[in-house]
């Protein structure tokens, strides 16, 4: 599963991005991935960003099929939480 997070300028403080790669190695550890934007590559690379995660899963769905070769198509779950601060 995939988990989109939208970082602002409080994760570049120390304290926080210890935090942060604390909760992202847990959530890694329960079977998600997640993937991080910028609160200003959102902002203003959005286009940049929409395309990004439409490679991203698309790239997930082929690894997925060339795994299983049946053709049975799975499904994709996608859960998007953002923090703007």
């Amino acid at each position: 599963m995939l988990i989109v997070e939208v970082d602002g300028s409080i994760h570049e403080v120390p304290d926080v991005m210890i935090n942060e790669k604390k909760r992202q190695q847990a959530l890694e550890e329960a079977g998600f991935m997640v993937l991080r934007f910028t609160n200003e590559e959102v902002l203003t690379k959005i286009q940049w960003v929409q395309n990004y995660l439409e490679e991203w899963i698309e790239n997930l769905q082929l690894a997925r099929l060339g795994s299983n070769p049946s053709g049975n198509e799975q499904k994709t779950d996608c859960f998007m939480l953002s923090t703007f601060r």
